[in-house]
């Protein structure tokens, strides 16, 4: 259910910035999703279609690139990208690790239409 604030955050501000750069109606929508975040693109999409009714976003097209889970080892400082499911050193196999991020969710970029 987080899916929708997050949902309707990102759609605020993409409107307000093609607002003002007076763009034509959105056609698509990049989104980004970090290795760690639990956003569903699907929940994403669901509750994006409910909440654009009306603006210049309805009927936009979403797509969704995940980035990799990263991480920073304490035993050996190394950084390294892997699975949740595997979240160990890839040099000294430590699993005395931290996370580097990994909770992103915004929209990266906007495609208009073309009003000319």
């Amino acid at each position: 259910m987080h899916e929708y604030g997050m949902t309707k955050n990102v759609l605020e501000t993409v409107l307000q910035q093609t607002e003002e750069k007076e763009a034509g109606p959105i056609t698509e929508i990049h989104f980004v999703l970090g290795g760690h975040s639990d956003v569903e693109p699907d929940s994403v999409r669901l509750y994006f279609d409910e909440i654009s009714k009306g603006t210049p976003a309805e009927g936009a097209t979403l797509h969704f690139r995940r980035l990799p889970a990263r991480y920073r080892c304490w035993d050996c400082s190394k950084t390294f990208e892997t699975s949740l499911e595997e979240a160990r050193c890839l040099a000294c196999g430590s699993v005395r690790i931290q996370p580097l991020g990994g909770d992103e969710f915004y929209a990266e970029s906007v495609e208009v239409a073309d009003v000319s």
